[in-house]
């Protein structure tokens, strides 16, 4: 008992240094005032991905940045951060990598990336489009079968990994004469890399996943000699926006597609390690639903359950059919509706502007899910917003100022690709912003408080192994939101009584 109490103490003591930051402010001891920045000069636009945590601690940011005058020209773009929110000089001498597929630009060339992951050596993977030939157009002067699916690899220290298709580089044109991109990267954990996204039959989308040998060739055992291409029938436009791999190898993809009606809907498969489609699920393998009015997918993962969630937007639910709202959605394994999620499976959240819609969502260590995204107001300014739910998909009013959600300006145009939890419970929101004299762009990570009243006591629980029954819920005593001398002399009088 001693020992357990000790242990108490100590987890108590840390989690009263730790949870003074208010939820609805960035952690002032991240970066500077809580955000952690990588500025482009020049810039004409700037598309900001994803980040990810290195084992380290330390935060890889992925993104795109078009400097040049011409109308096209960006290049991928690579930010990475200490644990404390600078610039890390180890990567590439100033924290930041600028990556080029082609030595001299064409006027019309391009690429893109928003996707990224971590091998388990610390190399890193990014996933995206490139656009290599300016002399073929259309008759509106755009061509769309530039576009090619991309992956680079760099080391540990921002290089580009020659190992990786001799260069660091991989372009695959995944059906000839068409466009096609990457949207999503999921490693397996042989080191095999399964990516998400589209391709183009005609003017329409379909679902494209491909698998790549760690050394960037296409695995020629997954499904159609390293291809999956999928249509759902009720859809004329559709693409896969994320992957995520479950336990037993099966692969879920989780997009969008348009209707013979114009109206979006949630469109999800799932696919067996081979890359067939898994009958299993929704007997057939494939899944379209609508949400309200439209509705989209933009984020899937799986729970400690097996339970997949679906995040994106919805309209007319709440709102007007033309406003969008969060949208959550979580099935059962079999891909029915999970009922005991806010009775029917679906949970629509309304922001206080117009637009409002998730980018992606993140798992907590108790269950409870963070659905982060941007939205706009009515006069056209974007800020990042964060909401909390419960796992019975309720919105956790123990997080910010008692109503879930987060809402954060940065500039006048705010956008989040995704949010990461640290091992802390500390959030960390990919961001990015552009001036508006175009003179540069930032990429942005921002860190928002800690751990609030409810994730403290849930820790203590772990920690000193007491089951909620007996210890029951703690309150926030003095009403400050915060772990302090009161709440710790109740938590720990409390923990005594029980281990006795």
């Amino acid at each position: 008992m001693k020992n357990q109490t000790l242990s108490a103490i100590a987890i108590l003591l840390l989690m009263t240094s730790i949870c003074g930051a208010e939820l609805n402010e960035p952690d002032n001891s991240f970066g500077t005032k809580g955000i952690a920045e990588a500025i482009w000069t020049p810039t004409k636009s700037l598309n900001n991905g994803k980040i990810v945590l290195q084992n380290d601690g330390k935060i890889v940011q992925v993104g795109s940045n078009r400097s040049g005058s011409t109308t096209y020209g960006s290049d991928i773009i690579i930010a990475r951060y200490t644990s404390s929110g600078v610039l890390d000089t180890s990567f590439d001498g100033d924290g930041k990598v600028t990556t080029d597929f082609f030595s001299s630009e064409p006027q019309y060339s391009d690429e893109t990336a928003g996707a990224i992951a971590i091998q388990t050596d610390g190399k890193i993977i990014v996933g995206g489009t490139t656009r290599t030939d300016p002399n073929v157009r259309d008759n509106s002067g755009f061509d769309w079968t530039w576009w090619n699916c991309a992956l680079v690899r760099y080391n540990k220290d921002g290089s580009l990994d020659t190992s990786f298709s001799t260069d660091g580089k991989v372009e695959i044109n995944a059906n000839i004469g068409s466009a096609d991109g990457i949207f999503d990267i999921v490693l397996q954990p042989d080191g095999k890399i399964i990516a998400a996204g589209y391709y183009m039959v005609g003017y329409n989308n379909r679902f494209l996943i491909m698998r790549f040998n760690v050394d960037g060739r296409l695995d020629t055992t997954f499904g159609n000699s390293g291809y999956v291409r999928e249509h759902f029938t009720e859809n004329t436009l559709e693409t896969a926006s994320a992957v995520a791999i479950q336990d037993d190898g099966n692969i879920v993809v989780a997009g969008y597609g348009q209707g013979a009606d114009g109206r979006h809907k949630i469109s999800i498969l799932r696919l067996t390690s081979s890359g067939a489609l898994d009958t299993t699920f929704s007997n057939d393998g494939k899944l379209v639903m609508l949400s309200g009015h439209h509705s989209r997918g933009s984020d899937v993962v799986i729970d400690a359950n097996g339970k997949i969630i679906v995040g994106g937007w919805t309209s007319g639910v709440s709102t007007s059919p033309n406003d969008r709202e969060f949208l959550l959605i979580r099935f059962n394994s079999n891909g029915s509706l999970d009922t005991t999620f806010d009775i029917d499976g679906c949970v629509s959240t309304v922001f206080a502007g117009l637009t409002s819609s998730v980018s992606g969502i993140a798992l907590q260590i108790d269950g409870k899910i963070i659905a982060y995204g941007s939205g706009r107001s009515s006069d056209y300014n974007y800020d990042l917003e964060i909401a909390r739910y419960n796992t019975d998909g309720s919105l956790d009013t123990t997080f910010d100022s008692g109503d879930g959600k987060i809402t954060a300006n940065l500039s006048q145009y705010d956008y989040s690709a995704n949010v990461v939890l640290q091992r802390d419970n500390k959030i960390l929101v990919s961001a990015g912003r552009q001036s508006d004299d175009n003179s540069y762009a930032m990429l942005a990570v921002l860190r928002y408080g800690s751990m609030d009243i409810s994730d403290a006591i849930y820790a203590l629980k772990v920690v000193v192994g007491i089951t909620p029954e007996k210890l029951g819920t703690a309150t926030d005593i003095n009403n400050d939101r915060k772990i302090g001398l009161i709440e710790g002399i109740y938590l720990l009088q409390t923990i005594e009584e029980q281990l006795e």
